[in-house]
């Protein structure tokens, strides 16, 4: 899962996006994850909400809150690669599209 976005090596960095739809406003939240250097970063839209500049292996989980939601993202590796789960704790309706991302 993810696009390949590494300028020399395109496998060795992986983004991610997921577009919501929360009290009818579009939310986009990416993560673009380096597989070498484990370093990330996760938006929500266009602020910065978490980045990580040291080498970071093993698991990855943040969760973080935005206007009274709360949002977590958990990155694991397995035999194949790795998986990115979202847990959204939305508190009002939620829908998820895909036309813009």
């Amino acid at each position: 899962m993810g696009k390949d976005v590494g300028k020399t090596m395109s496998n060795t960095k992986k983004m991610v996006k997921w577009g919501l739809l929360i009290d009818d406003k579009r939310v986009v939240i990416t993560i673009k994850h380096s597989i070498l250097s484990h370093k990330k970063v996760i938006w929500y839209n266009d602020e910065i909400v978490k980045e990580t500049k040291q080498f970071l292996t093993g698991d990855f989980d943040y969760a973080w809150s935005k206007d009274k939601h709360i949002f977590k993202i958990v990155i694991t590796k397995d035999a194949e690669g790795y998986a990115y789960c979202t847990d959204w704790m939305v508190l009002s309706w939620i829908a998820l599209f895909i036309d813009d991302i």
